[in-house]
């Protein structure tokens, strides 16, 4: 199992982009990159970051089309002489990424049916962030077959889906405090699997309130632990027995409710 040390994003750095010069006066120009709630829509866009300040873009151009997520990655300059990060802000947008909501799903009913494929892992270059004590953002690591032609590529990518689920009748093998949840991945082709080698990720945003408000109800006290479990392979999305081992990651989330709080 891996065992990560885990925080929200408030006591989190998680990308600096700016440098300043080594000599002479440091530029005011600063670079920053960070995970946002999206605000706004087509009449312009703005951001909410998790210190629940407005970043609001100056080159609404650079937002070439709808958005349609609810929350997204953005990257940026801005200036220090006049804004600091715990403050409202204008900006120089540079990079955005959205991030589709994937949903929580209250049963493990089917989910031997949906899983054909497994997935390599959830922490790689990313590691899964929590944007509050319910919102979780998961990097999901996985294969597929590379194509020379743009549409089948993405045809290729519109194939994958994935089911995060979670059902409070399982007990067996979960220790006293620990919150599971059962990650599956599903291709519509899996005659494919073998030829899928080249590896890739997503970013997907998922609400866990209705999981961890059931879970302090029956037990009375929220999850010390919550365990992403999956079917992993690290080297192709090969689904055969022998080929796929059950893969784990563990996230300390009484340390996230701490971090949450003392940011408060």
């Amino acid at each position: 199992m891996k065992k990560t040390k885990f925080a929200v994003l408030f006591t989190a750095l998680v990308a600096m982009l700016g440098l300043s010069s080594c000599l002479g006066e440091p530029d005011p120009i600063q670079g920053w990159a960070e995970y946002v709630r999206v605000s706004g829509g087509l009449m312009g866009y703005n951001f909410i970051d998790v210190r629940k300040n407005v970043i609001t873009p100056t080159n609404q151009s650079a937002i070439s089309t709808s958005l349609n997520a609810s929350y997204a990655y953005i990257a940026y300059n801005y200036d220090t002489t006049i804004y600091d990060l715990n403050s409202d802000r204008e900006v120089e947008l540079t990079g955005l990424l959205p991030i589709e909501t994937k949903y929580l799903t209250p049963s493990l009913q089917g989910m031997d049916d949906f899983s054909n494929a497994p997935i390599s892992s959830v922490s790689t270059q990313f590691a899964p962030v929590f944007w509050d004590v319910n919102n979780m953002f998961l990097p999901i690591y996985y294969f597929v077959k590379q194509y020379s032609d743009e549409t089948d590529m993405k045809n290729e990518f519109n194939s994958h889906s994935f089911g995060l689920y979670y059902d409070n009748s399982v007990t067996d093998g979960i220790k006293d405090g620990q919150l599971v949840l059962y990650l599956r991945h599903n291709v519509s082709d899996d005659s494919l699997n073998k030829e899928r080698s080249a590896s890739t990720y997503g970013m997907y945003h998922y609400d866990l309130t209705y999981a961890i408000s059931d879970f302090k109800n029956r037990n009375g006290e929220n999850p010390k632990e919550i365990v992403i479990k999956f079917k992993q392979n690290i080297y192709n999305s090969d689904y055969s027995e022998g080929y796929v081992t059950d893969g784990e990651y563990l996230i300390n989330y009484t340390e996230v409710l701490e971090s949450y709080n003392q940011a408060q």
